[in-house]
């Protein structure tokens, strides 16, 4: 990891591809895409020590995103058939927004560019010390563990980032820098935008964010 003009190399203590040979862990830090998570809701289960707590580190809304509201229950879209909600259960999970810019440049070799920050939160709204040891391990640990009480609205506020750019790198083929320099582009990425504050405010959370001088 190339990162701050310094270059940090590690290795994993210990790789298993069966989960029960690692043994029971008081944190477990989740990165898979939401698609590959239910395959795994029970290996992720079985890693939780009793007392242990899952953090889920991914982009856009989560599997236990109804947890604590009225329609509290499974988001078959995300979770297809409770898989995680039942191994897991949201009472075992915390959210996490990751903002950090990196780019594998080789295999193994990884060039971090921008930003380490992780905000962690409970999915039921409450600040808990469970989450604040979480987020004193990422600062231990060099990195910016915020702590938050509304993580769904941290998720909406970094997808704005997420709607406005990968659709229209996923259309065109170019990279971020690129996309700056095309005329119009940035038209379509506030109208990207604009919509999603509508859908994130129809979920309860409303963001300041003015599109008037909005830089993309």
């Amino acid at each position: 990891l190339k990162t701050e003009g310094r270059e940090l190399h590690g290795r994993p203590v210990q790789a298993e591809e069966d989960a029960s040979k690692v043994g029971p862990q008081d944190l477990v830090i989740v990165a898979l895409k939401a698609h590959s998570q239910p395959a795994v809701a029970r290996d992720i289960a079985q890693l939780l020590a009793p007392g242990g707590v899952a953090l889920f580190g991914m982009n856009g809304v989560q599997w236990w995103w109804r947890y604590g509201r009225p329609d509290a229950g499974p988001l078959e879209t995300i979770d297809p058939g409770g898989a995680l909600w039942r191994a897991i259960g949201p009472g075992r999970a915390l959210g996490g927004v990751v903002n950090s810019s990196n780019q594998v440049i080789e295999p193994g070799v990884i060039v971090h560019t921008g930003s380490k920050r992780w905000t962690i939160g409970e999915p039921d709204g409450s600040m808990s010390e469970r989450a604040q040891r979480v987020a004193d391990l990422f600062n231990a640990a060099g990195m910016e563990g915020v702590v938050t009480g509304d993580i769904r609205r941290e998720v909406w506020r970094k997808l704005m980032t997420n709607i406005s750019g990968n659709p229209i790198a996923g259309l065109t083929r170019l990279t971020a820098r690129e996309m700056h320099e095309v005329k119009g582009l940035d038209a379509v990425a506030k109208a990207l935008i604009a919509e999603a504050l509508i859908v994130a405010k129809a979920d309860g959370s409303e963001l300041d964010l003015p599109m008037e001088g909005l830089t993309w």
